[in-house]
This record gives C-alpha cells, structure tokens and sequence, in this order.
C-alpha cells in the first residue's frame, strides 16, 4: 500500500520559568544554560524507567546540545549528518535564512536571543522520538511513526505522544506539575500558532500522480482545503 507515516508536536513551557528565557530582551545568557540543564536531565530520567501505558517503555537515546563547550555540544558536520536520516526530529536552525521571514519575526520577539546558546534536541536511537530544547517554546515533544489503520492508526500515536508527555511533565515538575497553562487559553505559548492545546499534527501520504510527483501541489491542494487541511511537499510541517 502507500506510505503512510505521521510527525506530532506538543508545546510547552515551564510554569514559574520567565518567559524572558524566550522572549523580551532576550540576553540572559546564562538562565537559557541553566534552563538547557534542568531540561535536559528531565528528558534523560523521563525516559529511563519503564511506565504503564502507550508510550511506556524504555527509550534509548542521546541528548545534542547546540551550546559551545557543552559536553554534548555537537559540530555542524555531525548536525548535518543527522539532518539527512533523521527527517525533520532535529532541532531547526531558526535562524537560517532558509525561515525567513519567519526567523525575522521571532528575532523581533526575542526568541532567538542569544542564539544558539541553551538550546539543543534529544533524540531517540531508532529516530521515533524527539525533544527539542530552547525553540520557540521551552521545550517540544516530537513523535514520529505510521499512521496506517493496521498498526492503530494516528489514535495511537497520539496516545503514545500523551503518555510520553505525562512522564515528561512529571521528570520535570514532580507531583505538581510542570506546564504553564492558562484558564481561558490552554497551554500557554510564545508562538501563537502553538497556543491553546500545543498540538500540531502532520500527516505524510504518498501521492504521486494526484501531486504529479511533487512538482505540482494545485490538484492535491484543493482537495485538502476542501477538507480544511494544508498540504504541503515532501518536507512536510512548516516550522512557522
């Protein structure tokens, strides 16, 4: 059958961490260091014990920090190896001018203030799993997997998603929580499309003939709008 595959990302923020380690002035160097440590322990214990449920297992993988001098700091030859096997789980270069205009508008917010600095991905060995650090919100969850009926379906991948999400909350915020929220809007966020439920989904098809293989989106693109959806190329979710 066709290749059917899909990429989920939850958003959040630390509830009680200044939201100037992502946006305002943006040059509190050493809080987003310190930010990039809690983090990153969080993620590495969060997935070291087995738990019950989707998403409960043991999770092998490694922690690449963008910060200089870091202990896991990793050299742009060894990111772009990564880049090309590991399909868009990597952290993005926010400020390449690959997301302009993008990158100037989260310039203008602060976000990239003190770039790269406290920022950095953990990633999964078998590349289903990613948490980046630092992006655009204080922390994001990445699942990855197929989204064919036979093996469940999106439903279970997002019910993975969640329960890695609850064992990431805990790691970081203990019994009482970790996630900054808001009564009326939902998970709080700096990036507006990321407000409310944190939650963008991508699905991967592969439609060669209604895309005319990928050199043409118009056809496929009126059928998703018909549906309220947004296609999109081969490199699927934009990082907007």
């Amino acid at each position: 059958g066709p290749k059917c595959g899909a990429r989920l990302r939850f958003n959040r923020n630390v509830k009680g961490t200044s939201f100037k380690l992502l946006a305002g002035d943006g040059d509190d160097s050493a809080g987003r260091k310190d930010l990039e440590a809690t983090l990153s322990a969080g993620v590495k214990q969060a997935f070291a014990v087995e738990t019950q449920g989707p998403g409960g297992q043991v999770i092998d993988g490694r922690y690449y920090s963008f910060t200089v001098g870091h202990e896991n700091f990793i050299n742009d030859s060894e990111l772009s190896a990564l880049r090309q096997v590991a399909d868009g789980m990597v952290l993005p270069e926010l400020v390449d001018s690959n997301f302009e205009p993008q990158a100037e508008i989260l310039k203008l917010g602060g976000v990239l203030g003190c770039w790269p600095e406290g920022r950095g991905f953990w990633l999964a060995e078998d590349r289903s799993v990613a948490v980046w650090i630092g992006a655009y919100e204080h922390i994001s969850l990445l699942v990855s997997g197929s989204c064919k009926s036979s093996e469940g379906g999106l439903a279970a991948l997002l019910a993975k998603g969640r329960g890695l999400l609850e064992r990431l909350c805990t790691a970081i915020g203990g019994e009482n929580g970790a996630w900054a929220t808001h009564g009326e809007y939902g998970f709080v966020a700096t990036h507006p499309p990321n407000l409310g439920t944190g939650l963008r989904a991508v699905a991967r098809v592969a439609v060669p003939t209604l895309s005319k293989r990928g050199k043409d989106l118009s056809a496929l693109s009126r059928a998703m709008n018909a549906c309220g959806l947004a296609a999109r190329s081969q490199g699927g979710e934009s990082f907007s």
